[in-house]
């Protein structure tokens, strides 16, 4: 398997159940991380806004973010960053002391309107 680098994917061969060997391009994970070490930066300085507005603008750019990573084979990537993203929202909304520990099913919806 050989990887080869580009702005913002790798490229490696993979292997299909028909046998096929197609060329898959993932999102390079040093920029992933950089990516979420950003928007924890920007969820902790807009701590003190309204979690509407919040949820507003985290929709807006995991949109933005899917628009220009979303390519065949790399969905399992996007996936671990909205995983990691709907995360870090919300250890920022356990910040808010006027909020209870949230439950795993509000979350999930949380996750579900940001994907969508």
């Amino acid at each position: 398997m050989e990887n080869k680098s580009v702005p913002f994917s790798t490229h490696c061969c993979s292997k299909t159940r028909a046998g096929w060997f197609p060329i898959l391009r993932l999102t390079i994970k040093k920029r992933v991380r950089v990516s979420l070490a950003a928007i924890r930066a920007t969820l902790k300085r807009r701590r003190h806004e309204s979690v509407v507005d919040v949820g507003r603008w985290l929709q807006r750019v995991v949109q933005g973010y899917f628009n220009y990573h979303a390519v065949p084979g790399n969905l399992r990537r996007l996936n671990g960053f909205r995983l990691e993203l709907t995360r870090a929202w919300r250890q920022s909304l356990l910040r808010h002391s006027h909020y209870t520990p949230l439950t795993v099913a509000p979350l999930q919806t949380i996750g579900e309107r940001i994907h969508t």
